[in-house]
């Protein structure tokens, strides 16, 4: 039995979809665009299977953080799930080349990249023996060092800050090196996600 991930990374039950007239799809977190192109996805499927398979959401962490549901795709409680790239690592190493700095040149050669079969099949097919596959990916932007005190220009700018980063050990490996070991900066702290504070922002039209 292979299921599937999309999303960042995305997963799904390959067996499932063959028998399956409503698919459950849970996701941890909901922000925009990433929201409004799950949204399209499940109405897409109806419209392809003539309204004989449809979508069931599962939003907002109602049945667990990203680990927990990706467990659960393996498990065949879910049909398809949505997760971050950095987890994924913990499931297949190659995913880690996601969180390294630098790796597209520009927009035009993330979506070059991405959008090929030849780049991603591996990656996808990367957990295929654990019983769950990569479908397609979801792009929430790139990410960036946000202060309150001023902009980053330089790395001297991050002097004295602390920062807070995901598990995913490319980035946390990278953040180390761009000091002297024995500098006072430089030096991420992961923080799980039910530790950090989050703040609710209204919602904006994003195209790509």
């Amino acid at each position: 039995m292979t299921r599937t991930i999309l999303g960042a990374a995305a997963l799904m039950a390959s067996t499932a979809i063959a028998h399956a007239d409503t698919l459950r799809f849970a996701y941890a977190s909901n922000a925009t665009p990433t929201i409004e192109a799950m949204e399209k996805f499940a109405e897409l499927v109806e419209e392809k299977t003539g309204g004989d398979v449809t979508v069931q959401f599962f939003p907002d962490s109602q049945l667990g953080g990203e680990r927990e549901l990706v467990e659960m795709v393996k498990g065949g409680l879910l049909d398809m799930t949505k997760v971050s790239g950095g987890l994924m690592e913990s499931f297949a190493p190659i995913y880690g080349v996601f969180s390294m700095p630098y790796l597209f040149d520009g927009e035009d050669h993330f979506y070059a990249a991405m959008d090929s079969a030849d780049v991603m099949a591996p990656v996808y097919q990367a957990t295929a023996d654990q019983g769950f596959v990569g479908l397609t990916y979801y792009n929430s932007g790139a990410r960036s060092f946000y202060l309150k005190d001023g902009p980053v220009k330089s790395v001297a700018d991050l002097e004295g800050k602390k920062s807070a980063s995901c598990r995913a050990r490319p980035r946390s490996r990278w953040c180390r090196c761009w000091a002297p070991r024995r500098s006072r900066w430089a030096r991420p702290r992961s923080i799980p996600r039910s530790s950090r504070t989050f703040w609710t922002v209204p919602r904006t039209t994003s195209t790509r």
